[in-house]
C-alpha cells in the first residue's frame, strides 16, 4: 500500500501489520511521481491498442477486398 509520509506513525504501521499489508510511506512529491508514471504508462497502452486495432481494421479491409466476389464478365 502506497501512502503519504503524513500517515507514517506507529498506529498506522501496527494496523498494517495486523492486516498483513506492507506499507510504503513516501514523501508526497515522490508518491505523485509514481502516480504520474502510472498514468503515462496507461495512456501509452491505450495508444498502442488503438494503433494495433487500426492495423487490424486495415488488414481486414484488404482481406475482404482480395477475397471479395469475382467480377462479372457481363456488362
Amino acid at each position: 500500500m502506497l501512502s503519504d509520509s503524513a500517515y507514517y506513525g506507529r498506529e498506522n504501521s501496527d494496523l498494517c501489520d495486523e492486516h498483513n499489508i506492507k506499507p510504503i510511506f513516501k514523501s508526497l512529491h515522490v508518491l505523485m511521481f509514481s502516480v504520474v508514471h502510472d498514468l503515462k504508462s496507461y495512456v501509452k497502452c491505450i495508444e498502442l491498442e488503438k494503433a494495433v486495432m487500426k492495423r487490424v481494421k486495415i488488414s481486414l479491409i484488404i482481406g475482404i477486398y482480395r477475397t471479395g466476389p469475382p467480377l462479372s464478365k457481363n456488362f
